[in-house]
């Protein structure tokens, strides 16, 4: 999990990784902390503060993509979505992409 902008985002259960940058990343940020450290000192495992993860990804950096946070790890971009939402694999953001969309509607996306 990752906190970002006051969101916690968990990884994408199909666990795939995007070999390539994309235009639509829009960089936040840098995971500052980590908390696997001390998750039994009170902090239940779940992240709670901005550009902090529950594993150990420090320095590893963060993406906006659409409505979901993209991070790059080991020259990859891992797809983590906005906890409790439904779920979507990258085939389907992929298919999104391909879509034609009106040009009144291609907005930067707002960010907490």
């Amino acid at each position: 999990m990752v906190y970002v902008n006051d969101t916690l985002f968990i990884q994408s259960s199909d666990q795939q990784g995007y070999p390539e940058f994309k235009d639509e990343f829009i960089y936040l940020g840098q995971i500052l902390r980590d908390i696997t450290q001390n998750q039994g000192d009170g902090t239940d495992g779940v992240p709670k503060e901005n550009f902090q993860a529950n594993h150990p990804i420090v320095g590893c950096e963060v993406y906006q993509y659409g409505e979901n946070i993209v991070v790059k790890i080991h020259d990859a971009y891992w797809l983590y979505m906005k906890y409790g939402e439904p779920e979507v694999s990258w085939d389907a953001l992929l298919e999104a992409e391909k879509e034609p969309s009106d040009p009144a509607q291609n907005k930067c996306p707002s960010l907490k």
